[in-house]
């Protein structure tokens, strides 16, 4: 840090110490550099490679080993994610009252939850923590001054509490959930899964953070499957600061043991790799009060840290009416790429074997029967579909199947009758394609799309 003086200063009543240049030009286009830059808790972290020497190792090692295919049932992973750990630097910061909250949630979705006097004080004390960190302290100058929200410390702390804490029932795809909470989504995960007298496997939704992920891993409770980079090999990361992966969290719901675990699955996930928790919450209250103020697009913020490029994903909870309400729903980053060379492969290109050429994401009547994508063979080959996958942005599915002659095309049937998962969202989403290798043959996106018009996408 030479070079760089201390600024003392207050910021509504707030006593405030932080280095110069953490707020010093401070934009809408570097706020998720400069978060991430005043990190002076988050671990550096680097590839696991046999060749290192113990005087060379950052405080976290990622053995990413294979890449993810299959289902639940194929791992290309045998050894853990975290090959390496500094635990000392989890006694630092925000990391020991973050711990202490990973335990206070039911795991499956819905279920009520009882915050105990004991519990509502280790969240009282996460974010007294948090509150003076210098993440959250840039966080609040970006949010007051650049974003020109009037709050002074209190408010700002209130809306912490109701953002990330505040239970809520949520309302969503003609489904309400109760007892939501968006730092359990977000950081400790939950499961979706039937009566647990009788389950044994389900979905994980949510579950977002690092030190989670290593925490459980330690007990044996997750299994890292593989990576699940759709990247292109000049875009992969070379030292990855998010890990885009698959796995498997072994639940056991009466918490005796010792029946066999609920096997809950995720088939994409990710999250940063090293990044304080006080750090990531500033992040995704960043994100929360851009989409407030319209910077945030079918809510994904595009942004660049270190040298990647990003998609960060903040959906709100839904009101009854359907109107975006007060609370965090998830927050999470989609890796697009590292631009790596100056040749590097466009985030989106759309010369692939197979295109998408038409979508009804808004059917007159009944969404749940009308939506389908149209693609088309643009090569002189005729392509086998085993296997391939229609996809959007959350990651719902459509398995695909048969044979695509040269220059046919095909209407792809994303009722929910036929096992689709993909729901193509009105007021805009991604539709991506991906072939048997899990290669991205093509993207393509939309803004809203009117109701019973078929969006058509150029090449």
């Amino acid at each position: 840090m030479l070079g760089r003086v201390l600024l003392v200063g207050v910021i509504s009543g707030w006593a405030s110490i932080l280095v110069g240049g953490d707020l010093e030009g401070l934009t809408s286009d570097n706020i998720y550099q400069r978060l991430k830059d005043c990190d002076e808790n988050g671990l550096t972290y680097q590839r696991f490679s046999s060749e290192m020497s113990v005087g060379t190792m950052a405080d976290l090692l990622l053995d990413e080993q294979g890449k993810a295919s299959g289902g639940r049932d194929d791992d290309a992973a045998p050894r853990a994610l975290f090959r390496h750990l500094t635990e000392s630097k989890l006694k630092h910061g925000c990391y020991p009252e973050f711990i202490a909250l990973l335990d206070n949630y039911e795991v499956k979705s819905g279920e009520p939850e009882d915050i105990s006097a004991y519990e509502q004080a280790e969240i009282e004390a996460f974010l007294a923590k948090a509150m003076e960190s210098r993440p959250m302290k840039v966080a609040y100058h970006y949010i007051t001054t650049n974003l020109a929200n009037k709050l002074s410390q209190e408010d700002f702390r209130a809306r912490l509490q109701v953002l990330w804490f505040e239970l809520y029932k949520n309302h969503y795809g003609g489904k309400t959930t109760p007892s939501c909470s968006g730092f359990e989504h977000v950081f400790v995960g939950e499961g979706e899964y039937a009566d647990s007298a009788t389950a044994s496997k389900g979905e994980i939704g949510g579950y977002h953070n690092w030190v989670q992920f290593a925490q459980q891993e330690k007990k044996g409770v997750v299994n890292y499957l593989g990576t699940k980079y759709d990247l292109p090999a000049d875009r992969l990361p070379t030292n990855p600061c998010v890990i885009t992966l698959r796995m498997i969290w072994n639940f056991d719901p009466d918490g005796d043991g010792p029946e066999p675990p609920v096997e809950l699955f995720k088939d994409k996930g990710g999250f940063f790799v090293g990044m304080s928790p006080e750090c990531e919450l500033a992040m995704g209250t960043v994100a929360f009060f851009e989409l407030q103020k319209g910077l945030v697009v079918n809510d994904m913020r595009r942004t660049s840290i270190d040298g990647a490029t990003f998609d960060l994903v903040m959906h709100p909870s839904v009101q009854a009416d359907g109107k975006r309400g007060a609370h965090v729903r998830t927050f999470y980053p989609v890796l697009l790429g590292y631009a790596q060379a100056s040749n590097a492969s466009p985030l989106v290109a759309r010369n692939g074997s197979v295109l998408i050429t038409k979508a009804m994401p808004n059917p007159e009547g009944d969404d749940e029967n009308g939506e389908w994508v149209e693609i088309k063979n643009v090569s002189d080959q005729p392509i086998e579909l085993e296997r391939w996958t229609l996809r959007d942005k959350q990651n719902g599915r459509k398995e695909l199947s048969g044979t695509l002659n040269s220059g046919e095309t095909f209407k792809i049937d994303l009722s929910r009758s036929s096992g689709s998962k993909v729901m193509l969202g009105n007021s805009g989403d991604q539709i991506r394609l991906f072939n048997a290798s899990e290669e991205l043959i093509d993207e393509v996106s939309y803004q809203r799309a009117k109701s019973g018009e078929a969006i058509e996408f150029e090449k």
